[in-house]
């Protein structure tokens, strides 16, 4: 089986984030969830993988209520530029978590930046067969999991049975334009696809960042 990684930047609606270091700060909680609040902040800065790395320092899981949070003392090291994005996706991650705990459709996972590991958010019994179906919430972005069948629609521009999968991962995707990336990618090998495959999709973004073989 091929685990290999690949690492690319494919806009799945057309929208890019919006780079602007001269525009004005906005407050966010990262226990808001107001949309326009949250898409504002979050299109104004990029953060960069160092930026990312220092943040998974001071962003835990809560063990009680499986909500993501961040340490006001993260303002020690960042911006406060930064730490208004940083909120803004914990907050939106964290309004997919309250979402997914009343799912029983596939089993859907909260991973804790501190530990690396998953806390599962749902009870959904499923069978594994090439692959996996399922969804990972991280505080800034989700992967989602498509078994070889899901992944063989996927690639041949069909929805399937991935609507839910895609609606899950995050509200900025639609099923279809995932579907669209998803084949220009691994539609010329279609038929011969035969394992599963994992795709990471950024909130606010709205691009497969990463994506790579189970």
């Amino acid at each position: 089986m091929n685990h290999k990684t690949v690492k690319l930047i494919t806009p799945v609606m057309g929208l890019s984030l919006l780079l602007s270091t001269l525009a004005p700060v906005i407050p966010v909680s990262a226990n808001e969830t107001n949309e326009s609040a949250v898409e504002e902040a979050a299109s104004q800065y990029a953060l960069t993988d160092v930026d990312i790395g220092i943040a998974n320092q001071y962003i835990t899981l809560n063990a009680t209520s499986n909500n993501f949070s961040v340490s006001p003392s993260i303002s020690n090291v960042l911006s406060s530029e930064k730490v208004n994005i940083i909120n803004a996706f914990v907050a939106t991650a964290n309004t997919f978590i309250k979402t997914a705990k009343m799912d029983i459709s596939m089993p859907v996972y909260a991973i804790d930046p501190s530990t690396g590991k998953g806390v599962l958010l749902n009870h959904v019994a499923t069978l594994r067969s090439a692959g996996k179906n399922d969804i990972t919430l991280h505080w800034n972005y989700a992967r989602i999991y498509l078994n070889a069948e899901n992944t063989r629609l996927a690639a041949m521009g069909s929805v399937g049975g991935i609507g839910g999968l895609v609606t899950a991962a995050t509200s900025s995707v639609g099923v279809g334009v995932f579907v669209g990336a998803v084949s220009g990618i691994l539609g010329y090998k279609a038929s011969g696809i035969k394992d599963g495959t994992w795709w990471d999709v950024n909130f606010f973004t709205t691009s497969i960042t990463k994506w790579g073989w189970q």
